[in-house]
Protein backbone atom coordinates (compact mmCIF):
# COMPACT_ATOMS: atom_id res chain seq x y z
CA UNK A 1 0.00 0.00 0.00
CA UNK A 2 1.16 3.55 -0.77
CA UNK A 3 0.09 4.59 2.74
CA UNK A 4 1.85 1.88 4.72
CA UNK A 5 4.26 3.41 7.24
CA UNK A 6 6.95 1.50 9.13
CA UNK A 7 8.72 3.61 11.71
CA UNK A 8 11.95 1.61 11.62
CA UNK A 9 12.25 1.93 7.83
CA UNK A 10 11.59 5.68 7.97
CA UNK A 11 14.30 6.23 10.59
CA UNK A 12 16.81 4.10 8.68
CA UNK A 13 16.13 5.94 5.41
CA UNK A 14 16.32 9.41 6.94
CA UNK A 15 19.65 8.63 8.57
CA UNK A 16 21.00 7.16 5.32
CA UNK A 17 19.89 10.18 3.29
CA UNK A 18 21.31 12.63 5.82
CA UNK A 19 24.69 10.88 5.59
CA UNK A 20 24.89 10.13 1.85
CA UNK A 21 22.50 12.43 -0.05
CA UNK A 22 23.75 16.03 -0.60
CA UNK A 23 20.22 17.47 -0.77
CA UNK A 24 19.25 15.90 2.57
CA UNK A 25 22.52 16.57 4.38
CA UNK A 26 21.22 19.53 6.36
CA UNK A 27 17.81 18.21 7.35
CA UNK A 28 16.77 18.04 10.99
CA UNK A 29 15.11 14.80 12.07
CA UNK A 30 12.33 15.57 14.55
CA UNK A 31 12.15 12.84 17.16
CA UNK A 32 8.74 14.11 18.29
CA UNK A 33 7.31 13.53 14.82
CA UNK A 34 9.09 10.18 14.52
CA UNK A 35 7.42 9.00 17.73
CA UNK A 36 3.98 9.74 16.26
CA UNK A 37 4.54 7.26 13.40
CA UNK A 38 3.09 3.74 13.70
CA UNK A 39 5.43 0.77 13.99
CA UNK A 40 3.80 -0.84 10.95
CA UNK A 41 0.35 0.32 9.90
CA UNK A 42 -1.73 1.96 7.16
CA UNK A 43 -2.22 5.70 7.68
CA UNK A 44 -4.64 6.41 4.81
CA UNK A 45 -7.40 7.18 7.31
CA UNK A 46 -5.40 10.24 8.45
CA UNK A 47 -5.85 11.96 5.07
CA UNK A 48 -8.82 13.82 3.70
CA UNK A 49 -10.61 11.68 1.12
CA UNK A 50 -13.53 12.05 -1.27
CA UNK A 51 -15.68 9.00 -1.99
CA UNK A 52 -17.94 8.90 -5.03
CA UNK A 53 -20.14 5.86 -4.72
CA UNK A 54 -23.02 5.04 -7.03
CA UNK A 55 -25.41 2.61 -5.29
CA UNK A 56 -26.69 1.42 -8.68
CA UNK A 57 -23.20 0.33 -9.69
CA UNK A 58 -22.10 -1.28 -6.44
CA UNK A 59 -24.14 -4.41 -7.04
CA UNK A 60 -23.11 -4.82 -10.68
CA UNK A 61 -19.56 -5.99 -10.06
CA UNK A 62 -18.68 -9.50 -11.09
CA UNK A 63 -17.56 -11.89 -8.34
CA UNK A 64 -13.80 -12.18 -8.14
CA UNK A 65 -12.28 -15.63 -8.15
CA UNK A 66 -10.75 -16.70 -4.86
CA UNK A 67 -7.97 -18.41 -6.77
CA UNK A 68 -6.18 -15.29 -7.96
CA UNK A 69 -7.58 -11.93 -6.80
CA UNK A 70 -6.33 -9.16 -9.09
CA UNK A 71 -4.25 -6.37 -7.53
CA UNK A 72 -5.59 -2.85 -7.34
CA UNK A 73 -5.07 -0.91 -10.57
CA UNK A 74 -6.15 2.48 -11.85
CA UNK A 75 -5.91 4.06 -15.27
CA UNK A 76 -7.66 6.61 -17.46
CA UNK A 77 -8.55 7.59 -21.01
CA UNK A 78 -9.27 11.13 -22.25
CA UNK A 79 -12.85 12.29 -21.70
CA UNK A 80 -13.65 14.11 -24.94
CA UNK A 81 -17.25 14.89 -23.95
CA UNK A 82 -16.48 17.43 -21.24
CA UNK A 83 -18.72 20.49 -21.57
CA UNK A 84 -16.42 22.88 -19.69
CA UNK A 85 -13.75 24.15 -22.08
CA UNK A 86 -10.21 25.36 -21.40
CA UNK A 87 -11.41 28.93 -21.93
CA UNK A 88 -14.07 28.51 -19.23
CA UNK A 89 -11.52 27.15 -16.77
CA UNK A 90 -9.01 29.91 -17.50
CA UNK A 91 -11.63 32.62 -17.04
CA UNK A 92 -12.81 31.03 -13.78
CA UNK A 93 -9.25 30.96 -12.50
CA UNK A 94 -8.22 34.50 -13.37
CA UNK A 95 -11.50 36.07 -12.21
CA UNK A 96 -11.52 34.22 -8.89
CA UNK A 97 -14.77 32.36 -9.56
CA UNK A 98 -13.15 28.94 -9.50
CA UNK A 99 -14.04 27.03 -6.30
CA UNK A 100 -10.95 25.98 -4.32
CA UNK A 101 -10.25 22.24 -4.52
CA UNK A 102 -10.27 20.10 -1.36
CA UNK A 103 -6.82 20.36 0.18
CA UNK A 104 -4.80 17.89 2.20
CA UNK A 105 -2.79 18.87 5.27
CA UNK A 106 0.87 19.31 4.39
CA UNK A 107 4.06 20.57 6.04
CA UNK A 108 5.15 24.16 5.57
CA UNK A 109 7.17 24.87 2.43
CA UNK A 110 9.98 27.24 1.55
CA UNK A 111 9.04 30.80 0.68
CA UNK A 112 11.10 30.79 -2.52
CA UNK A 113 9.51 28.44 -5.09
CA UNK A 114 11.69 25.99 -6.96
CA UNK A 115 12.52 27.35 -10.41
CA UNK A 116 12.11 24.36 -12.66
CA UNK A 117 13.13 26.25 -15.81
CA UNK A 118 16.43 27.56 -14.41
CA UNK A 119 18.04 24.13 -14.42
CA UNK A 120 19.72 24.78 -11.06
CA UNK A 121 17.51 22.89 -8.61
CA UNK A 122 18.03 19.14 -8.38
CA UNK A 123 14.32 18.41 -8.38
CA UNK A 124 14.58 14.75 -9.41
CA UNK A 125 17.03 13.79 -6.67
CA UNK A 126 15.09 15.75 -4.06
CA UNK A 127 11.64 14.46 -5.02
CA UNK A 128 12.60 10.79 -5.52
CA UNK A 129 15.21 9.80 -2.92
CA UNK A 130 14.43 6.10 -3.41
CA UNK A 131 15.45 6.42 -7.07
CA UNK A 132 18.47 8.64 -6.33
CA UNK A 133 19.61 7.35 -2.90
CA UNK A 134 23.00 9.08 -3.11
CA UNK A 135 21.80 12.11 -5.09
CA UNK A 136 23.81 11.20 -8.17
CA UNK A 137 22.64 11.38 -11.79
CA UNK A 138 20.05 14.13 -11.32
CA UNK A 139 19.16 15.75 -14.63
CA UNK A 140 20.37 19.18 -13.46
CA UNK A 141 23.73 17.89 -12.22
CA UNK A 142 26.56 19.78 -14.02
CA UNK A 143 28.03 17.72 -16.89
CA UNK A 144 30.73 18.07 -19.50
CA UNK A 145 28.18 17.40 -22.25
CA UNK A 146 24.61 18.64 -22.47
CA UNK A 147 21.99 15.91 -22.11
CA UNK A 148 18.50 16.28 -23.58
CA UNK A 149 15.65 15.46 -21.19
CA UNK A 150 14.10 13.06 -23.71
CA UNK A 151 17.34 11.09 -23.97
CA UNK A 152 17.84 11.23 -20.20
CA UNK A 153 14.37 9.85 -19.51
CA UNK A 154 14.61 7.18 -22.20
CA UNK A 155 17.92 5.93 -20.79
CA UNK A 156 16.64 5.74 -17.21
CA UNK A 157 13.38 4.08 -18.27
CA UNK A 158 15.57 1.27 -19.64
CA UNK A 159 17.86 1.19 -16.58
CA UNK A 160 18.95 -2.35 -15.78
CA UNK A 161 17.17 -2.72 -12.42
CA UNK A 162 13.87 -1.31 -13.73
CA UNK A 163 13.28 1.04 -10.79
CA UNK A 164 12.69 4.14 -12.92
CA UNK A 165 10.35 2.45 -15.38
CA UNK A 166 8.36 0.81 -12.59
CA UNK A 167 8.01 3.90 -10.41
CA UNK A 168 4.36 5.06 -10.46
CA UNK A 169 5.09 8.82 -10.54
CA UNK A 170 8.58 9.53 -11.89
CA UNK A 171 7.60 9.26 -15.57
CA UNK A 172 4.72 11.68 -15.04
CA UNK A 173 7.06 14.35 -13.66
CA UNK A 174 9.19 13.99 -16.80
CA UNK A 175 6.09 14.19 -19.00
CA UNK A 176 4.81 17.29 -17.19
CA UNK A 177 8.17 19.04 -17.54
CA UNK A 178 8.25 18.31 -21.27
CA UNK A 179 4.68 19.57 -21.66
CA UNK A 180 5.41 22.77 -19.74
CA UNK A 181 8.47 23.39 -21.89
CA UNK A 182 6.37 23.10 -25.03
CA UNK A 183 3.73 25.38 -23.54
CA UNK A 184 6.32 27.98 -22.52
CA UNK A 185 7.89 27.87 -25.97
CA UNK A 186 4.51 28.41 -27.60
CA UNK A 187 3.70 31.23 -25.17
CA UNK A 188 6.98 33.02 -25.87
CA UNK A 189 6.37 32.78 -29.61
CA UNK A 190 2.85 34.18 -29.26
CA UNK A 191 3.89 37.02 -26.95
CA UNK A 192 6.73 37.95 -29.31
CA UNK A 193 4.09 38.60 -32.00
CA UNK A 194 1.60 40.31 -29.69
CA UNK A 195 3.56 43.23 -28.30
CA UNK A 196 0.64 44.39 -26.18
CA UNK A 197 0.92 41.30 -23.96
CA UNK A 198 4.53 41.76 -22.91
CA UNK A 199 5.30 42.29 -19.22
CA UNK A 200 1.67 42.14 -18.12
CA UNK A 201 0.77 41.42 -14.52
CA UNK A 202 -1.90 38.87 -13.63
CA UNK A 203 -4.54 41.56 -13.12
CA UNK A 204 -3.64 43.30 -16.38
CA UNK A 205 -3.84 40.01 -18.27
CA UNK A 206 -7.27 39.29 -16.76
CA UNK A 207 -8.51 42.72 -17.87
CA UNK A 208 -7.17 42.15 -21.39
CA UNK A 209 -8.90 38.77 -21.66
CA UNK A 210 -12.21 40.20 -20.45
CA UNK A 211 -11.99 43.21 -22.77
CA UNK A 212 -11.11 41.22 -25.92
CA UNK A 213 -13.32 38.15 -26.38
CA UNK A 214 -11.26 36.92 -29.32
CA UNK A 215 -7.97 36.91 -27.41
CA UNK A 216 -8.51 33.84 -25.22
CA UNK A 217 -9.70 31.50 -28.03
CA UNK A 218 -6.63 32.47 -30.03
CA UNK A 219 -4.35 31.71 -27.08
CA UNK A 220 -6.03 28.33 -26.50
CA UNK A 221 -5.50 27.40 -30.15
CA UNK A 222 -1.78 27.83 -29.62
CA UNK A 223 -1.93 24.67 -27.47
CA UNK A 224 -3.10 22.45 -30.32
CA UNK A 225 0.40 21.00 -30.66
CA UNK A 226 0.57 19.96 -26.98
CA UNK A 227 0.08 16.20 -27.16
CA UNK A 228 -2.91 14.90 -25.21
CA UNK A 229 -4.68 18.22 -24.58
CA UNK A 230 -8.23 18.82 -25.79
CA UNK A 231 -7.11 21.45 -28.35
CA UNK A 232 -4.68 18.81 -29.67
CA UNK A 233 -7.42 16.19 -30.09
CA UNK A 234 -9.85 18.72 -31.56
CA UNK A 235 -7.24 19.74 -34.10
CA UNK A 236 -6.61 16.10 -35.04
CA UNK A 237 -10.35 15.48 -35.35
CA UNK A 238 -10.86 18.49 -37.62
CA UNK A 239 -7.92 17.44 -39.80
CA UNK A 240 -9.23 13.90 -40.24
CA UNK A 241 -12.77 15.07 -40.97
CA UNK A 242 -11.49 17.49 -43.59
CA UNK A 243 -9.45 14.71 -45.16
CA UNK A 244 -12.44 12.34 -45.22
CA UNK A 245 -14.71 14.91 -46.90
CA UNK A 246 -12.45 15.07 -49.95
CA UNK A 247 -12.04 11.33 -50.48
CA UNK A 248 -13.49 9.93 -53.70
CA UNK A 249 -15.82 6.87 -53.65
CA UNK A 250 -12.91 4.74 -54.84
CA UNK A 251 -10.90 5.77 -51.78
CA UNK A 252 -13.31 4.97 -48.98
CA UNK A 253 -11.73 5.12 -45.51
CA UNK A 254 -11.24 1.93 -43.52
CA UNK A 255 -11.54 1.95 -39.72
CA UNK A 256 -9.68 -0.87 -37.98
CA UNK A 257 -9.72 -1.62 -34.25
CA UNK A 258 -6.94 -3.77 -32.82
CA UNK A 259 -6.89 -5.26 -29.32
CA UNK A 260 -3.78 -6.28 -27.41
CA UNK A 261 -3.50 -9.76 -25.91
CA UNK A 262 -0.86 -8.56 -23.49
CA UNK A 263 -1.83 -11.17 -20.91
CA UNK A 264 -1.21 -14.00 -23.40
CA UNK A 265 1.75 -12.79 -25.48
CA UNK A 266 4.69 -14.75 -24.16
CA UNK A 267 7.08 -12.88 -26.45
CA UNK A 268 6.08 -9.73 -24.52
CA UNK A 269 6.44 -11.44 -21.13
CA UNK A 270 10.01 -12.42 -21.99
CA UNK A 271 10.99 -8.78 -21.61
CA UNK A 272 9.68 -8.53 -18.03
CA UNK A 273 12.38 -8.70 -15.33
CA UNK A 274 12.46 -12.15 -13.73
CA UNK A 275 10.96 -14.07 -16.66
CA UNK A 276 13.84 -16.58 -16.64
CA UNK A 277 12.80 -17.72 -13.15
CA UNK A 278 9.44 -19.03 -14.45
CA UNK A 279 10.89 -22.10 -16.15
CA UNK A 280 9.74 -24.41 -13.34
CA UNK A 281 6.86 -22.30 -11.97
CA UNK A 282 3.25 -23.48 -11.79
CA UNK A 283 0.32 -21.84 -13.63
CA UNK A 284 -0.76 -19.74 -10.65
CA UNK A 285 2.71 -18.26 -10.26
CA UNK A 286 2.91 -17.57 -14.00
CA UNK A 287 -0.44 -15.76 -14.06
CA UNK A 288 0.54 -13.66 -11.06
CA UNK A 289 3.86 -12.81 -12.69
CA UNK A 290 2.19 -11.79 -15.96
CA UNK A 291 -0.40 -9.60 -14.23
CA UNK A 292 2.21 -7.90 -12.06
CA UNK A 293 4.48 -7.47 -15.08
CA UNK A 294 1.81 -5.65 -17.07
CA UNK A 295 1.04 -3.38 -14.10
CA UNK A 296 4.62 -2.60 -13.11
CA UNK A 297 6.19 -2.23 -16.56
CA UNK A 298 3.93 0.04 -18.62
CA UNK A 299 6.97 1.38 -20.49
CA UNK A 300 7.80 -2.12 -21.75
CA UNK A 301 4.19 -2.84 -22.71
CA UNK A 302 3.73 0.49 -24.52
CA UNK A 303 7.00 0.16 -26.43
CA UNK A 304 6.21 -3.42 -27.39
CA UNK A 305 2.72 -2.49 -28.62
CA UNK A 306 4.14 0.34 -30.73
CA UNK A 307 6.66 -2.02 -32.36
CA UNK A 308 4.04 -4.72 -32.91
CA UNK A 309 1.55 -2.28 -34.46
CA UNK A 310 4.20 -0.79 -36.74
CA UNK A 311 5.30 -4.26 -37.88
CA UNK A 312 1.72 -5.48 -38.38
CA UNK A 313 0.87 -2.38 -40.41
CA UNK A 314 3.97 -2.66 -42.59
CA UNK A 315 3.82 -6.39 -43.33
CA UNK A 316 0.07 -7.17 -43.18
CA UNK A 317 -2.29 -4.20 -43.42
CA UNK A 318 -0.45 -2.12 -46.02
CA UNK A 319 0.14 -5.00 -48.50
CA UNK A 320 -3.44 -6.23 -47.99
CA UNK A 321 -5.32 -2.92 -48.24
CA UNK A 322 -2.84 -0.95 -50.36
CA UNK A 323 -3.34 2.33 -48.49
CA UNK A 324 -0.93 5.27 -48.52
CA UNK A 325 -2.12 7.43 -45.61
CA UNK A 326 -2.97 6.25 -42.12
CA UNK A 327 -3.52 7.62 -38.63
CA UNK A 328 -3.54 5.63 -35.42
CA UNK A 329 -4.25 6.29 -31.77
CA UNK A 330 -3.65 4.21 -28.64
CA UNK A 331 -6.27 3.89 -25.90
CA UNK A 332 -5.58 2.15 -22.61
CA UNK A 333 -7.67 -0.39 -20.75
CA UNK A 334 -8.58 -0.11 -17.08
CA UNK A 335 -5.76 -2.43 -16.08
CA UNK A 336 -3.23 -0.14 -17.78
CA UNK A 337 -2.58 -2.04 -21.02
CA UNK A 338 -3.42 -1.14 -24.61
Amino acid sequence: SDFRVRKGRVITWLRFLKEHHPDYRYITISQDRIHTLPVDDDVSSSFTSILDRDPAEEGQGQPVSDELPPPNSQSMVPNLNITTTEMDRIMQDITGRKPPPPCLPAPSIRKTPIDEASGKDRIFAMAFPTLYPTGRADFNTPRLRKVDLNDYARHLMCFHDGRFGQHPRWRFLVFNILMRRKANSSARFYVSKASGLKDLSRDELAEALIADEGLLPYIVRQGSHLTGTRPFWNNKSNTLQALARFLSPSMSPVFVTLSAADMQWQDLHRHFPGFADLATADDRTRRTFVWDGVQKNPHIVAHYLAIRLRTFTEHVLRPLLGFTDSWDRFEWQARGSG
